[in-house]
């Protein structure tokens, strides 16, 4: 089992703590947090409602070197109606989760989720992805078919490869490079947003430039990078689809994501382009508005 780690644990624990407490005080809903146990260790979960058992209940993963409470940085979980709502840090990652990583080519992603929703005692739930938890997602809707309601796909990996060009391998790697803040932060703004069309405000663009910019200078991640799943398991996506796809995001193309999502899925999922945006699709109130509506209708 490949295991991801911080260079100074108890620096990125008292780190990562208190940069969710901000986040949370910024947004001012009453998250709370657990840790609940897998095969990969423990797993930390923030959730909100979660106490009123009569709503049904929204899981959501998020994208690589990123954390649950990225989809609260422009207050968009003010979206979301009438649902109790799951935030996972995926193991691995550099969040308050073990590093443990899931191995993603032998269908382990889906496994650990889950587990996760059996720790949470949660028998079903709509279940909402972005880059790197869209293929989560994905993994978790064939493992356990059963326990998943309806998809929510935010520009996704898995369905389409990682894009090779030059422009979008220079705004990757410049930042892993030289770690340089003023890197994380052009990577953040030719990557992650898109101006005029989708910007964050100066408080939340600084705290998501904070997140990055320490996780790249003290965190070692060891496990799988996002990729193109296999035809088959595709094939495998039985439950009803929401694919909101981001104009300009550079990292997977949204015709090819859209193309094989409608060729394999056995539903045809309902999809959505949405001019303008880029890859940090999570972050936009509008995607989560659209999210909100799909999960109170799947099957409209």
């Amino acid at each position: 089992m490949k295991t991801s780690y911080f260079l100074n644990e108890l620096q990125a624990r008292e780190f990562l703590t208190n940069w969710n407490n901000s986040i949370i005080q910024r947004c001012g809903r009453a998250w709370k947090s657990e840790f609940v146990p897998t095969k990969w260790g423990k797993t930390h979960v923030l959730h909100l409602h979660a106490e009123q058992e009569h709503l049904p209940a929204l899981i959501i993963f998020p994208g690589a070197r990123t954390s649950g409470l990225v989809w609260e940085l422009d207050n968009a979980m003010e979206k979301i109606k009438n649902h109790r709502i799951f935030l996972i840090d995926v193991n691995g990652q550099p969040t308050l989760s073990d590093g443990n990583c899931p191995d993603m080519k032998k269908g382990e992603l889906g496994e650990w989720a889950s587990q996760v929703m059996d720790a949470l005692h949660l028998e079903q739930a709509h279940i909402a992805g972005a880059s790197f938890g869209g293929l989560i997602s994905l993994q978790l809707a064939v493992h356990s078919a059963k326990k998943v309601q309806s998809i929510a796909l935010l520009n996704p990996a898995g369905l389409a490869s990682f894009s090779m060009k030059p422009k979008n391998m220079f705004q990757n790697l410049r930042p892993l490079l030289t770690k340089k803040r003023r890197h994380v932060e052009s990577f953040i703004q030719s990557i992650v947003l898109h101006a005029p069309e989708h910007q964050l405000e100066n408080e939340a663009f600084q705290k998501l430039a904070d997140y990055q910019h320490y996780v790249i200078l003290h965190h070692r991640f060891k496990g799988d990078y996002p990729a193109r799943q296999p035809d088959q398991l595709l094939k495998g996506i039985q439950q009803p689809c929401l694919l909101l796809l981001g104009e300009n995001d550079p990292l997977f193309p949204w015709q090819k994501s859209k193309k094989r999502a409608e060729k394999h899925f056995t539903k045809k999922p309902v999809v959505q382009i949405l001019p303008g945006i880029a890859h940090g699709i999570e972050t936009l109130p509008l995607a989560l508005e659209l999210v909100n509506d799909w999960i109170n209708n799947p099957e409209k």
